[in-house]
C-alpha cells in the first residue's frame, strides 16, 4: 500500500470506532432510561389488593395533610406580618392541631410557637413601659410632743 491509502484507510477505521463508540454509548443510554421507566411504571402499579387500598389511603391522607399544611402555613405568615395577638393566637392553635393529628413533629410545633409568642410580646412589654404605675403614698409619721 502506498502511504496515501495507508492515511486514508487509518482515517477511515478512526471514523468506524468513533461512530461506533458514540451508537454504543448512545444505545446504552436508551437502554438505561427505558430501564428506569420500567421500574417507575412497576412502583406505581401495586399488584395485591391491599396495596392497592394502601395507596387509595395515601391519596386520601396526602390531600388532607397538604390542606392543613397550607392552612397553617398562611396562618403564620398572617402571623409574621403583622403580629397582633389575635393572629399569633390563631397560628399557635393551628400549630397544635397539625401537631395532634401527627402531620408535625413536636420540635417543629414547639420551635414555631417560641418565634411566634417572642413577636407578639416585645409589643406587651412595650404597653407596659408606657403605662406608669402609681407611686406609692409616703406614711407620715406624727411624733406626739409631751405637755
Amino acid at each position: 500500500m502506498a502511504a496515501a491509502e495507508r492515511i486514508v484507510c487509518w482515517l477511515f477505521a478512526k471514523i468506524e470506532v468513533e461512530l461506533f463508540f458514540k451508537i454504543l454509548t448512545t444505545a446504552i443510554r436508551i437502554e438505561y432510561t427505558f430501564a428506569r421507566i420500567q421500574i417507575q411504571e412497576r412502583n406505581l402499579m401495586p399488584i395485591t389488593k391491599s396495596a392497592i387500598k394502601k395507596m387509595r389511603q395515601d391519596k386520601k391522607r396526602e390531600a388532607h395533610n397538604k390542606k392543613i399544611k397550607t392552612k397553617v402555613k398562611t396562618l403564620i405568615k398572617k402571623a409574621l406580618q403583622s403580629p397582633s395577638f389575635e393572629n399569633v393566637k390563631k397560628a399557635i392553635s393551628a400549630l397544635d392541631k397539625a401537631r395532634k393529628v401527627g402531620i408535625y413533629h413536636q420540635n417543629k410545633v414547639s420551635r414555631l410557637k417560641s418565634r411566634l409568642s417572642k413577636l407578639a410580646k416585645p409589643k406587651a412589654q412595650e404597653k407596659a413601659k408606657t403605662i406608669k404605675k402609681p407611686k406609692k403614698a409616703k406614711k407620715i409619721i406624727t411624733v406626739k410632743k409631751k405637755a
